[in-house]
């Protein structure tokens, strides 16, 4: 009985969660988006590092140093352009010039510090890094392996840990624990995602699967309870919101704050302006009068800008012919009409919920 009511639990939600084709979006687009910028777009991995060397030492050890840095497979071979020791990288041909001493084989060999000139392109913070590290590990290594017990003498530790990561792919360890990430963060954010959204939107359910168990109806037989939900608006700030966001500002006429704003053109018609305001205003309409005194283009202009449904122009002739030039976002010019005229169109479009 508990596995059932846990099985019809979990079918109530998943058919919740198909509903809403946003989060089921989310739920397969934002994890292959964190997949792909985390295992390959973002780039952890140094190589084809161009690498200058100078080497005036001209030695059996002074060149298997050289093969060996070539054969970590980090760098490639750049040729050394000029006399000054920085000129390659000025010049952008290489990232890191290496200069090997005269001396070097000698020093090493005499028990005493063998140094290398070593420049490092510092622009790229993650090749600099990786360089560094390289010619580090390259140096230990080929000092042990040519001097060998002489080398612990000399305090040079070489230590070899390897990883099973044929080719260098980054791939091969990075795309595992963004698995490991995505597990652990999308699940909440997919959870809050949703909860935020059954607030946001009216919703009406039909839950056939709950926890309640079955109840005995008036014929004495077992039913299961069936639970309709409700909801129109999580509150009224959300409400106006997601109307304000659905209709980005330009209200159907039946919904607009304000339905018909009259333009005067002059000071002289505006009191035949504000009576038409007032008449049009007891049959229901939301109607103001533009009292800004701007030029008429301006307050067709502002009238536009605020997304006004209806404009009515007032002029003169409009006011000795007791009509109204009226003019609307959708339909553009509608000519000269009688107040009355004017009053019915408005009615008429807002009884039928349409637009004129």
């Amino acid at each position: 009985m508990m596995i059932r009511r846990i099985r019809n639990q979990l079918f109530k939600e998943l058919e919740q969660f198909v509903r809403d084709r946003l989060g089921v979006a989310l739920a397969f687009i934002l994890p292959v988006i964190a997949l792909l910028i985390i295992g390959y777009a973002i780039r952890l991995e140094a190589k084809n590092i161009a690498l200058a060397v100078r080497d005036f030492d001209r030695t059996s050890l002074s060149r298997s140093y050289i093969e060996r840095l070539y054969a970590t497979n980090l760098f490639v071979p750049a040729q050394w352009q000029g006399e000054r020791f920085p000129d390659a990288i000025d010049r952008g041909t290489a990232s890191v010039q290496v200069t090997i001493p005269p001396d070097f084989t000698a020093e090493v060999q005499a028990g005493k510090t063998g140094n290398l000139q070593v420049v490092i392109d510092g622009s790229d913070v993650i090749n600099a890094r990786v360089t560094r590290l390289a010619i580090q590990g390259t140096t230990l290594s080929v000092v042990q392996a040519q001097l060998g017990k002489i080398a612990d003498s000399l305090g040079v530790i070489s230590q070899v840990r390897l990883w099973f990561n044929p080719g260098r792919q980054e791939s091969l360890f990075i795309v595992p624990g963004s698995y490991g990430v995505i597990l652990a963060i999308f699940p909440p954010l997919l959870i809050a995602i949703a909860l935020v959204r059954e607030k946001e939107q009216g919703t009406i359910l039909q839950l056939y699967a709950s926890s309640i168990s079955a109840c005995v109806a008036a014929d004495d037989t077992k039913q299961r309870p069936i639970m309709i939900h409700r909801a129109i608006f999580g509150s009224i700030e959300r409400f106006f919101g997601i109307l304000i966001e659905n209709y980005a500002g330009d209200f159907p006429l039946w919904l607009a704050p304000i339905q018909c704003r009259l333009l005067p053109v002059s000071d002289e018609v505006r009191e035949y302006a504000e009576l038409v305001a007032m008449e049009l205003h007891k049959e229901g309409l939301r109607v103001e009068v533009d009292s800004s005194g701007e030029r008429l283009g301006k307050q067709i202009r502002n009238s536009e800008l605020e997304k006004i449904p209806v404009v009515a122009v007032v002029g003169k002739r409009e006011m000795e012919n007791q009509t109204l030039s009226v003019r609307t976002r959708q339909a553009g010019d509608l000519g000269t009409l009688s107040v009355n005229e004017t009053m019915t169109c408005l009615q008429s479009a807002i009884a039928l919920n349409t637009t004129i």
